[in-house]
């Protein structure tokens, strides 16, 4: 993956991650009491984490050690949190009140799933278990594919299940729901569209993307696309179902608000201060390569220069005569062309010195590496060394001098001090602390700057930067001699990191330019302050800022709030102040419109009140009077009584001048007054006031079985004068209507105009309704009362004939009781023992139907004293109750009779209809009526003349 394409995805992920916790909150404070409010941030909260792994995997610096392992915790979360949260979102039913219940054990098992990914990391990389998390063994940042990446001892049983199973049923479900689920709402059915869309989009992604590149580009798209669709969803369903919202609306404001602006604030300064991060170790990886370069190229061109020099030096032919005389004069000149060679000589093959450029005696330096490798016909030998002519660290060049012939005769070389090779190479500190030096091939230190950092031995004691220090431990010269070269990084053995670019030159030689981390972060630290110290005063200055213009934005509503308050708490006189021209200055405006118009309809409620009560008062008494002329139309049943009655009642309750009672005659030609109010109605009843039918506003109203109202009286055409109410104004005639059926008229007259209004005419006409009823009711109950008069009198009288005919059968019928016991009576019922009657007897009569049929005679000791009231009325009743045994028992005695008379009868019939000839016939009928009527002899004879023998009983009679 290119630097630019990984950069690039990284800030994606960031500002992504940004975006996914912004959502986050918004959603869990939007409404924290609604378990799909919770759940949908609980979702956000792992897409985030997620998100913030894949652009962790994607940063260059080592912080992919903590990318890697929060990626394969919360990859396959994400997968049962989708799943839950669809459960949710479409079928909140579907979830489990508890896990104890079969679909809870179910659900219980999808959370498991869900949280073990999370469990298994941790342990993985606490305890090292390498059951789940297994990161690759040379992996060294970048994206890895979640199966590379979790492949421990159990992630082939676990990540099938929770990718394909759990990963497949939110579209599983998505599909019933729209297909089978016809009970489903429209909003639900939106929601499952819109999120069968989106899973189905992001498995094609993540399953066609695949790559370096084009995997974590996958991954961002479908975390974008679940946060925006869920996001969308889930406040849609919140608005949708009209949750209620807890709190303050300024505070929930404020603190949506700053939920929004404050995470993207600091995640933009964030991401700022990652991109500062990188371009300050970008700035500092080209400085240290500068540096080392510039290095490079200055000890280079020293080098080049010098060897030139010296090889030019070996080539002249007073070096090649090797004669010392000759050989010095040239070697001088060659130290004085170059200052920084204090020794310029010549060896011969035994390594004795045949000529030098200084007084020094001639030495023998058969034993230096330098001699050896010139000698031995190395083209180049560099060997750094203490001079034996100055006894200070210094490098010494050596070229072979060649003959002619290709023999080696000599050995030509030159001195010079290490301090006048880091002149000559301009050698100088890096940053605050930093440095370069040059090694030689046995990694001795040949150059350095001549001004060290201050400190850096008080730093690390263990760097031995001096002339000739060997580095070869030295961790930044370790690497150069391992094959690394660039930047590298490293901590040195007092615990202080540093960051170094190394190369190597020709020769073998190395060159190091480190500089601390603390001087390269030193700014990057600064930066950091100064964007916390951004942070703070930013965030203060936001919400501040937030506050305040929620605050200015919401007062015209707080003022709306105290004034509505206050109206309905009695002040009407308050308005709502108006303060600008936006929607709250029209809801102000209007709202004192409103506040006028109730002040206007309030000050006239009272007259409303006062009107309504009087009409109210009004009504009442019409309701009273109605009530009253109700019971006395049930109490009273005399047709006289009660018009009289009902005339003063309406006359009274009403307030009337006049009140009259019409009723129509047999013929129906007249409406005859039976009844009216004052001096003026005994006047007309006196002279038998009537008027016509059709005629007057009575008959106008009998006729058409109307009420006919005159508002005015003198207006009305149909109206005729009555001269003895001579101050009415306003009239009423109601008819009097029964069963279908006119009966007559009530006229009402006042001496107000315009006092009949149409609920006193409908209260009046149910009145006269309610007395045409009663007059009807009067007139059946009479026509009734002497019809049953009139059966009761003629069953009495067959009652009296039917005890009449029996007593003169039975003339002495009845029982006494004395101290001797239980016996029958005489004729003679009174005078029982000879006594008459006394104070301890009395007499109670038997009545059946109103008639006497016997008395009950009883006598108390005279000792006992009278007879009581209480035992007198035990006496009647027992008279009664006796009467009606004894007419029940008649009755029975005579339906036997009767059934026997009828038995007789039919008997006969049936002998008489067995005979076949006309004797038979008779004879039969003789024998039965014989036996039937227990005669002593009967006889039947056919013709016209009947004649009785001498010893017939009915002879003669």
């Amino acid at each position: 993956m290119s630097t630019l394409t990984s950069q690039t995805l990284q800030l994606v992920a960031w500002y992504l991650t940004v975006a996914e916790f912004v959502v986050m909150l918004y959603a869990l404070l939007l409404n924290p009491r609604h378990a799909a409010n919770r759940g949908a941030a609980a979702l956000f909260m792992v897409i985030m984490l997620n998100t913030l792994s894949i652009g962790l995997l994607l940063d260059p610096t080592p912080v992919y050690r903590i990318g890697l392992p929060l990626y394969v915790a919360t990859t396959t979360t994400v997968v049962a949190g989708l799943l839950i949260v669809t459960v949710m979102l479409i079928k909140f039913e579907w979830l489990p009140v508890g896990l104890g219940t079969g679909v809870g054990r179910v659900w219980w098992l999808v959370y498991a799933l869900g949280v073990l990914p999370v469990v298994l990391t941790l342990a993985d990389l606490v305890f090292g278990t390498r059951l789940w998390y297994t990161p690759p063994a040379d992996y060294a940042g970048g994206y890895v594919p979640i199966g590379e990446a979790a492949s421990g001892a159990i992630a082939g049983f676990l990540r099938a299940p929770i990718t394909y199973v759990l990963g497949l049923l939110p579209i599983l479900l998505l599909i019933y729901v729209l297909a089978r689920n016809k009970k489903a709402s429209a909003v639900t059915r939106r929601f499952a569209w819109l999120l069968l869309s989106v899973e189905l989009v992001a498995l094609v992604l993540t399953s066609t993307l695949r790559g370096s590149v084009l995997s974590p580009l996958a991954a961002l798209i479908a975390s974008a696309l679940y946060t925006a669709v869920f996001a969308s969803a889930a406040f849609q369903q919140m608005i949708s179902e009209r949750r209620a919202q807890a709190g303050r609306v300024q505070t929930r404001l404020t603190v949506l608000l700053l939920v929004i602006a404050l995470p993207l604030f600091v995640g933009l300064i964030a991401v700022l201060l990652s991109r500062a991060d990188v371009a300050i170790q970008q700035k500092t990886d080209e400085q240290l390569a500068t540096a080392n370069r510039s290095v490079a190229a200055n000890t280079t061109t020293w080098l080049n220069l010098n060897l030139a020099a010296l090889n030019e030096l070996v080539m002249q032919p007073q070096i090649i005569g090797m004669d010392a005389a000759q050989q010095k004069p040239i070697l001088e000149a060659m130290a004085a062309a170059y200052p920084q060679m204090y020794l310029v000589s010549t060896t011969d093959p035994q390594g004795m010195n045949v000529a030098r450029n200084d007084a020094g005696k001639l030495t023998d330096y058969s034993d230096r590496a330098w001699y050896k490798g010139a000698i031995g016909g190395a083209p180049l030998t560099l060997q750094s060394l203490i001079g034996r002519t100055t006894g200070r660290p210094a490098l010494v060049a050596s070229v072979p001098i060649w003959r002619e012939s290709g023999e080696i005769i000599g050995v030509g070389m030159f001195a010079s001090e290490l301090t006048d090779v880091a002149q000559q190479v301009q050698l100088s500190t890096v940053g605050e602390a930093g440095f370069s030096y040059v090694v030689d091939a046995d990694d001795l230190v040949v150059a350095y700057p001549q001004t060290m950092p201050a400190g850096l031995g008080e730093v690390d004691s263990s760097v031995p930067i001096t002339p000739l220090g060997d580095l070869s431990d030295y961790p930044p010269v370790k690497a150069l001699r391992s094959g690394s070269r660039g930047r590298i990084e490293f901590t040195d053995k007092a615990g202080r990191q540093w960051q170094a670019y190394v190369d190597e030159m020709e020769a073998g030689w190395g060159v190091v330019v480190q500089q601390p981390s603390d001087d390269f972060l030193s700014a990057l630290r600064g930066l950091q302050q100064v964007a916390l110290l951004f942070i703070v005063g930013g965030a203060l200055l936001l919400l501040i800022m937030t506050v305040l213009t929620v605050r200015q934005a919401l007062t015209p509503v707080g003022m709306l709030t105290e004034t509505a308050t206050a109206i309905a708490g009695g002040d009407l006189e308050r308005t709502a102040p108006v303060e600008s021209e936006d929607e709250f200055g029209v809801l102000g405006r209007a709202f004192n419109r409103m506040t006028g118009r109730l002040r206007d309809l309030i000050g006239g409620l009272e007259q409303r009140v006062a009107d309504r009560t009087a009409d109210l008062e009004q009504r009442s008494a019409y309701l009273q009077a109605s009530a009253e002329v109700g019971r006395a139309v049930v109490s009273i049943l005399d047709v006289d009584a009660l018009t009289t009655q009902v005339v003063e009642l309406i006359r009274e309750r009403f307030g009337l001048y006049y009140v009259g009672l019409f009723l129509t005659d047999p013929a129906r030609e007249w409406a005859v007054l039976r009844a009216g109010t004052g001096e003026a109605g005994r006047a007309m009843l006196a002279r038998g006031h009537r008027v016509q039918l059709g005629q007057g506003m009575v008959g106008w109203s009998v006729t058409h079985a109307q009420a006919r109202v005159a508002l005015q009286a003198e207006a009305d055409a149909v109206r005729v004068v009555t001269p003895e109410l001579p101050e009415t104004r306003s009239e009423a005639a109601l008819p009097l209507r029964s069963r279908g059926q006119v009966l007559g008229a009530l006229t009402v007259q006042s001496v107000e105009a315009e006092a009949f209004d149409p609920d006193a005419v409908a209260v009046l006409q149910t009145m006269a309704d309610q007395v045409a009823v009663a007059l009807d009711n009067a007139r059946l109950f009479a026509e009734s009362q002497s019809a049953l008069e009139a059966t009761q009198a003629a069953y009495g009288q067959l009652t009296s004939q039917a005890w009449q005919e029996l007593l003169r059968a039975q003339p002495d019928i009845g029982f006494r009781r004395d101290k001797q016991g239980l016996a029958p009576v005489g004729p003679k019922i009174a005078g029982v023992d000879g006594a008459g009657p006394g104070p301890a007897a009395t007499a109670t009569p038997i009545k059946v139907r109103g008639q006497v049929i016997g008395v009950i005679d009883a006598r108390k000791p005279e000792a006992a004293g009278d007879w009581t009231a209480e035992e007198a009325e035990v006496m009647e009743t027992l008279a009664d109750q006796l009467g009606v045994a004894l007419e029940g028992a008649r009755l029975f005695r005579e339906a036997r009779r009767h059934a026997a008379h009828e038995e007789a009868v039919r008997r006969v019939t049936d002998e008489m209809r067995r005979g076949l000839d006309m004797e038979s016939i008779l004879q039969t009928t003789v024998a039965e009526l014989g036996r039937v009527l227990g005669v002593p002899r009967a006889y039947v004879r056919l013709g016209t003349a009947v004649k009785h023998k001498p010893d017939d009983p009915g002879s003669g009679q």
